[in-house]
């Protein structure tokens, strides 16, 4: 599910991505709709986190974190990283982190 969307009135964008610890694995869903600035994190099938953004920002990086696992537990971190020029035209870059470590670089 790595999709990107774009027309005048939508622009979103959604990945997901397989996180394997010692002892489980989980599934991250992400899906950020840069018009209206509304992001859910989904973890398994279950939300962990909606957030909606100011529709004027002058910040480029914004952070979401959760926590993951039952036995094995992991904090997760997705930097959401916005271009200064045309951000809001142009795809993000996202930042995967696990207990602080980097994963992953995604843009979408």
């Amino acid at each position: 599910m790595n999709r990107a969307s774009s027309s005048l009135l939508c622009r979103t964008s959604s990945f997901s991505y397989t996180l394997v610890t010692r002892h489980e694995r989980h599934t991250l869903e992400f899906r950020c709709d840069q018009f209206w600035g509304r992001v859910r994190i989904r973890v398994d099938g279950r939300t962990v986190t909606e957030a909606r953004s100011p529709h004027l920002s002058f910040a480029l990086t914004r952070e979401f974190g959760f926590d993951i696992g039952t036995a094995d537990r992991h904090r997760v971190t997705i930097e959401m990283i916005r271009r200064r020029v045309l951000a809001g035209l142009r795809p993000l870059r996202y930042r995967i982190s696990v207990d602080g470590r980097f994963v992953t670089e995604l843009e979408r």
